[in-house]
Parts: C-alpha cells; structure tokens; sequence
C-alpha cells in the first residue's frame, strides 16, 4: 500500500522511503534468476555502467549481474532518480576539485 502524501511504501508493517523493493525479500530473492535472465542471450543481462567497478570482480560493465554477488551487496540497487541526483553530486564535487587544482 502507497502512502501518497509522504512517498513511503508499506508491506506488512515494513516501512521504508528509500527502498523500492527489498530484494533480500522471502518472496523476491526466489524471482531473481529469472529477472536476471536476458531472453535473447540466455545468459544473465550485464551491469552496463562503471558505476559499480569499484566493488571488484563481477561488477565490471560487461559482467553479467550475477544473483549471489547482487544479494551481498544490495544496497546498490536504487530508484532511477535517486541514482541520478547522486551522480550529477559527484560530477560536481570531481569538477569542483579538479576546478579547484587547477586554480592554484
């Protein structure tokens, strides 16, 4: 059930603003193979970005997303938007200090 004035989900009591979907979820956590299954390849869709490198082996941008190392580290699964907004933030503070460098 969606909670329109505050934008927070709640399911069973759980409620959480920054969570879309909790994949480490009883009912969830079963589905994830088959979510990250690329009906063409048949092989599991791959991450696509840099963005996650940063984690190690498997998270390299041609690296299929693979379901064990996912559930460790699920923090990193988020809305769009809020990837978005995080993104444009370091580019500016990467900018501001490259800006910075070069002015002294």
């Amino acid at each position: 059930m969606r909670d329109h004035n505050d934008a927070k989900i709640k399911f069973d009591g759980y409620e959480n603003k920054d969570i879309l979907i909790d994949i480490k979820n009883d009912l969830i956590t079963p589905l994830l193979q088959i979510l990250l299954k690329d009906k063409s390849t048949k092989r599991n869709i791959i991450w696509a970005t840099d963005t996650y490198s940063e984690l190690g082996i498997g998270f390299k941008d041609k690296d299929q997303i693979n379901r064990d190392l996912l559930l460790k580290h699920a923090d990193i699964i988020k809305p769009r938007i809020q990837k978005s907004l995080e993104t444009q933030a370091d580019r500016t503070r990467k900018k501001a200090c490259v800006n910075y460098a070069e002015k002294i």
